[in-house]
This record gives structure tokens, sequence and C-alpha cells, in this order.
């Protein structure tokens, strides 16, 4: 559920001294940039994890420390992978080991948590329903993905083509590893992403910390709020077509009208046809040509699959809700 995190560790150089060297050994690719005020930082990366290090010029000894990253690629080398608390703690316990310092307290700053869907159908239909959230202003890309932000993207809420975006970044995913199969589902992938102020948005009294992150308690607090930010979010309730209706001609001109019938009412538009004076010399006939039509239509309403794209994703929550339930007992 968890996916990447930011988080910051305070060292006092006077209770706990640890100099530059000792973490540039343990980091890949280390790379100094000394600032103003005698302060330096160093970047560099621990797998998938880029740690950035505030250090004193003057002595080179470490004030700050920060991490941010995926913690399933760090784990597994791809985030298609959901984390269990289990598995945050084994994050924290290997990231302190390869550090040689306890990242425990570190102060989490930034948190992205989500859900993957497999659905049946392509990854554009369910975007394209999605018709937004309270208060936020939406942002459709390619019909890839969708997202909904405050101002400050201090709160994100997306949508998007999981299996799209790893394909399409080859370079940065050259050493993730994947299941087989994988790659060739229709994953959506449903983030919801806090980027400042993380304790206000879970209602914690108090900074949260990495060590918090493998709460149980935690992971269903996450689970509810992407459950009740789900319920929130305007989704249409467009009926998908089947296979054989894509295929025939005149498919979108049909399509459309199956949804208008869906929603009208067969009853009700044959009394629309009745009440209406068309500019006609005979007008039984047209009403009756009319009312045929709208037969020959009501006969191909079984080209629309019974369930939506909203209550097709609900299902997908319960199922998921359920595992959890199971896993976390």
């Amino acid at each position: 559920m968890i996916d990447t995190i930011k988080a910051y560790l305070n060292i006092n150089p006077h209770q706990n001294p640890i100099s530059l060297s000792d973490i540039s050994s343990n980091i890949q690719n280390p790379r100094i940039t000394e600032g103003q005020s005698q302060t330096g930082y160093m970047n560099g990366y621990l797998n998938n994890i880029k740690v950035t290090v505030l250090f004193h010029t003057s002595n080179e000894l470490v004030s700050r420390l920060t991490i941010t990253g995926s913690i399933p690629k760090f784990l597994y080398s791809n985030n298609l992978t959901t984390c269990s608390p289990t598995d945050i703690q084994t994050f924290i316990d290997s990231l302190s080991s390869a550090l040689d310092i306890d990242v425990n307290e570190a102060i989490v700053t930034w948190l992205d948590f989500g859900l993957n869907f497999l659905v049946s159908r392509p990854i554009p239909e369910y975007i394209a329903a999605i018709k937004g959230y309270p208060r936020l202003p939406k942002t459709v890309y390619q019909g890839e993905s969708v997202t909904m932000a405050t101002m400050s993207r201090s709160k994100v809420i997306t949508f998007y083509d999981k299996i799209k975006e790893i394909k399409s970044n080859p370079s940065k995913n050259k050493h993730c590893h994947f299941p087989e199969g994988m790659l060739d589902l229709n994953i959506l992938r449903y983030e919801v992403r806090y980027r400042k102020h993380v304790n206000r948005k879970l209602k914690y009294p108090e900074s949260v910390k990495l060590k918090d992150l493998n709460n149980i308690k935690l992971h269903n607090h996450l689970f509810q709020i992407l459950r009740t930010t789900f319920d929130e979010i305007e989704i249409s309730e467009l009926k998908f077509p089947t296979s054989d209706l894509t295929v025939s001609s005149g498919f979108l001109k049909t399509y459309l009208a199956l949804i208008g019938l869906h929603y009208s009412g067969y009853d009700d538009i044959c009394r629309v046809i009745a009440s209406q004076d068309f500019d006609v010399k005979n007008l039984s006939v047209k009403r009756s040509t009319l009312r045929a039509q709208l037969k020959k239509l009501a006969s191909h309403s079984n080209k629309l699959h019974e369930s939506n794209i909203k209550s097709a994703l609900e299902a997908q929550f319960d199922t998921l809700e359920f595992i959890l339930n199971l896993f976390y007992q």
C-alpha cells in the first residue's frame, strides 16, 4: 500500500558525531556540493533510495540525513508489489544497517500510498470515466492518467496506467524484476499522495516517524482513506460496450444511443415519440418508424455489460479489503 516516502533525521554532531566519510562509503555515486554559511550537501543512492546529507564544512560532521524513494523498489526492485507492515520494518532495518544509522526516528514529510486495480477493460476507458473530486482541479494526460490536486500539490489524487508507466521508462526500470506475465495485464494504479503536513492529514498528534509506518493500525487507516476518497470521486456510470459492438459499423452512434436508452428508459422514450408533432405528411408513419428503430436499438441492449465502471472498481475494493483483513488479523 505504501510506496514512496521522504523522511529526514536531525543528527546532533555533539551527541552523535557522524562524519561525512562514514556515510559516503556506504552509498553509491556520492556527490558533494558546498553551500554557503559553512554547510554543504552530499547526494547519493542506496539501491533506489536517494540519500541527501547536510554537513558542516568546517569539520565534515553530519547534521541532517534525508531519504527519498520507493520502499517496494528498494525491497523488490519494482513498485508493483504492495508492502505489508513487516516489509516496512524490513526496509527500516536494512536501511539502518546499510547506512550504519538508526533511521527509525526519521520524520516523514512525504507519503504516497495506493492500490493496484487489475481491470478487464483498456485503461483509457477508466480514465475517461473519472470526472473529478470536490474542490480539486483535474488534469488528464493523454488518456493515460488523471490527477486531482490542490494548488500547492500538498494533496494529490491520481489514477494512471501502471504498466504503461513502467514500459515508457525502460532505462529507469532496467534493473527491475517483474513476475512473469505481469507486464501484459491492465493495471489501473490509484494513489493518494501527501507532500506536506503528513501528520495533520493522518490526524497524528505529533510528527509521523518512519517507525510508525510498520503499524497495522496505520495501514488500516490508510486503506480507509483510500476508500473514503474513492467514494467521494465522481465517476461516470456509463456501461462498457462489448467487443462485438465496438467492431461494428456505426459503433459510436449506436453506443451513445444505447447509453441514452439505458438512462431514459424504453417506455419514457416511447411516450416522447407519441407526444411529438413532427413536420411530416404522415405523422403516424413517422411515429411508427421511430418506434421500430427504438425497438431494434433495444434488442442490442445486451451489448452493454451489466456492471459499470464505478461498481467494477468498488468490487475490487471489496476484494482487497477482504484480503487485507485476513492478512492483518
